[in-house]
């Protein structure tokens, strides 16, 4: 039987952009669907400095990994929005990353790698060197990340369009952020001394969504909402040296104004305890929690802003507040189904979200005709 497909000259156009002098893993534990491996680990030792690792989403996670070198890893999304969603928990998830740093050799670093469309549960960015340095120079990209814990200090990290539960510190460490870039993503919680700590740290935190804890030094906090409705729910701010300018701030206990512009902070342009008036309103935290089939049914969250919000245009650079303005905009998962819109597919490859047989009763020799309809995200 011959198969005809229209779709994997998209697949060759992507690997071409990509460095033309690394290589290309596959990885899949589904069987219906196999990779050049079975185990990401496996496929991590093998890997050398700038290779890229593909996985395919599963419902069997990828256990707990540890990068030591610089590599890209690309998922299929937390929530992929597709016609085929196999099971509830069905994605690209893997339990641990551990990024590691040694100071002998000097490769042996996780320093430069990317992540995208991946579910983890928890990242840690650790030091394991004493004499040895941070993390530096990390992306990710619309991932799941149920906490991201800090060893050390890590430098030029840059957090865009991710769905976040929790930025803390790893046990017995005092973690922090220093000339990175938060912006446009869902956080619950940022809590003390853990991510945003440094004095004079230089971080861009702008154009976020946050729900509970926000403890921060050295920052410029701008764009962004501070948004929790829940009943007694409170926000907890505690910052030193942080500009903040045209922020919004809305919980059910109000928030005091001279607790967040005090002592060494400043700030101009700020709204406090008015209402963003998003679409449809939501916590966080209940977001964070979506599933193919959880909630059952709607109102989904919908944080676009009504044309009566203030946040509207209020924008340092002119455009919205909160995560769909500024410089990462975000990108709806899905427009028809909003169980999928704060889970966008990674925009580094096409991605097939329907195939259809159009001639499935074929006689002896027969060609099979399957037609592909794919998309990219921006």
């Amino acid at each position: 039987m011959k198969k005809t497909m229209k779709f994997g000259v998209l697949f060759a156009i992507s690997f071409t952009a990509l460095n033309t002098f690394a290589t290309i893993r596959t990885v899949s534990n589904n069987v219906n669907s196999p990779g050049q491996y079975t185990d990401l680990q496996a496929a991590i030792t093998a890997a050398a400095n700038n290779d890229t690792i593909y996985i395919h989403r599963s419902d069997v996670d990828y256990g707990n990994v540890t990068i030591n070198k610089t590599l890209t890893l690309i998922g299929e999304g937390a929530l992929p929005n597709k016609q085929v969603q196999l099971s509830t928990s069905s994605t690209v998830q893997i339990q641990n990353i551990t990024l590691t740093y040694a100071a002998f050799p000097a490769t042996t670093t996780g320093s430069g790698s990317k992540f995208y469309g991946l579910n983890v549960q928890y990242i840690y960015i650790n030091l394991v060197s004493s004499s040895g340095g941070g993390i530096s120079n990390l992306i990710f990209n619309r991932n799941k990340i149920a906490g991201i814990m800090l060893g050390s200090t890590h430098s030029n990290l840059i957090l865009t369009q991710n769905n976040i539960s929790y930025i803390g510190q790893s046990s017995g460490a005092a973690g922090a952020f220093v000339n990175s870039v938060i912006s446009n993503n869902i956080i619950s919680t940022c809590q003390p001394l853990t991510g945003i700590t440094a004095s004079g740290s230089n971080n861009i935190i702008s154009n976020n969504i946050f729900q509970n804890t926000f403890w921060a030094r050295g920052a410029v906090v701008s764009n962004n909402i501070f948004y929790n409705s829940a009943s007694s729910g409170t926000i907890n701010v505690s910052t030193y040296s942080c500009t903040f300018t045209n922020n919004l701030f809305y919980a059910f206990t109000p928030v005091v104004s001279t607790n967040i512009i005090s002592g060494t902070n400043t700030g101009t342009g700020n709204l406090f305890n008015v209402d963003p008036q998003f679409t449809t309103a939501a916590l966080c935290s209940d977001v964070y929690n979506y599933t193919y089939t959880a909630p059952t049914a709607g109102p989904f969250a919908d944080f676009h802003l009504l044309s009566s919000s203030p946040g509207v245009n209020y924008g340092t650079d002119g455009t919205n507040i909160g995560i769909y303005g500024g410089n990462y905009p975000w990108i709806d998962g899905s427009t028809t189904d909003s169980r999928f819109r704060y889970y966008p597919m990674t925009s580094q490859v096409p991605q097939m979200i329907q195939m259809n047989i159009t001639n499935p009763t074929l006689p002896v020799n027969g060609t099979l005709n399957v037609n592909f309809n794919a998309k990219t995200q921006n």
